[in-house]
């Protein structure tokens, strides 16, 4: 039996001359995580009483706050020029990432595993988790996203993976 879907909004701020709202969206039960999953979401957007008309959903592995770290300047511009910004952890990504490492031995394999026996797949997961924020984004009475709902993805490490003394790719 599938829970409701309600969306928590665990707090607002301020940032910059932007609205934060930090929300907590409920996902659909897991096998991996050891709490209820969710995804912890930002939604900055500009102090405007008409509804915004574009929606950018940033995600990567790294997370939000590394999402936000690493691209300021271009969320900035975005929310200047009117943009709604959405910074979405999606499973096992972000404040959910159950290691840093993706060696053979960590417990982000081992949950992929877990998964695969069970004819399932954590990027399978993931993309759940993104349907789901991308659909209670549309339902939102403030946003109408008309004029475009966009995905921006980004990886924040080098082509060849990390080189150090534990794990290198030659």
């Amino acid at each position: 039996m599938r829970r409701a879907m309600e969306i928590l909004k665990i707090e607002e701020s301020q940032w910059h001359d932007f609205k934060v709202e930090s929300l907590c969206l409920p996902l659909e039960d897991g096998l991996i995580s050891k709490k209820d999953p969710a995804s912890f979401t930002w939604l900055i957007k500009p102090n405007r009483n008409e509804k915004i008309t574009k929606v950018v959903v940033c995600i990567a592995q790294a997370g939000k706050a590394t999402f936000i770290l690493n691209r300021k300047a271009e969320i900035l511009n975005l929310l200047k020029n009117g943009t709604c910004v959405v910074l979405a952890d999606l499973r096992d990504s972000g404040e959910s990432e159950s290691s840093d490492f993706r060696l053979p031995e960590s417990i982000a394999i081992e949950n992929a595993m877990k998964l695969w026996q069970m004819n399932e797949s954590l990027i399978g997961y993931r993309v759940k988790d993104l349907r789901s924020v991308l659909l209670q984004i549309s339902k939102r009475k403030d946003l109408d996203v008309s004029e475009g709902l966009y995905l921006w993805g980004e990886g924040f490490t080098a082509a060849n993976g990390k080189i150090d003394d534990i794990f290198r790719f030659e």
